[in-house]
């Protein structure tokens, strides 16, 4: 985890090994990446793996790029979601849209039968993943 929760990168050591020999430790700094679930109306739509920030900007996009809000009066509000033990509220945003836009969420939901990614796209649900 970062020291900062607001961090998108940790800083973390490094070795480099040359023909099984240690040759060097240093420090290096790495890009953070997590899952975060994006939902319709309290509905898992999908998981998509980001650095952190930007989270609502993405989901917007993310909604738009798949056809399923035109513009930006079909948002309503993106809150992160903070219910339960194990809310993982940092990596769950909660999309409330429009009541004049007619959504097919069973029709939206990814159900991928294989994939070569780190396993997470095809997703629904932070739990899912664990």
């Amino acid at each position: 985890m970062p020291d900062n929760p607001h961090s998108t990168t940790l800083s973390t050591s490094i070795q480099k090994w040359i023909n099984g020999c240690l040759q060097s430790t240093k420090n290096d700094t790495l890009a953070i990446e997590e899952p975060l679930e994006i939902r319709v109306h309290g509905k898992s739509l999908a998981i998509t793996m980001r650095t952190p920030g930007h989270d609502e900007e993405l989901a917007a996009g993310f909604l738009q790029t798949e056809g399923i809000i035109k513009d930006q009066d079909d948002l309503i509000e993106i809150t992160r979601c903070n219910r339960g033990k194990n809310s993982q509220a940092q990596n769950r945003l909660n999309i409330s849209l429009s009541p004049n836009l007619e959504v097919d969420l069973e029709s939206l939901s990814r159900h991928v039968f294989a994939s070569s990614s780190c396993g997470l796209c095809g997703k629904t649900t932070i739990e899912s993943v664990q």
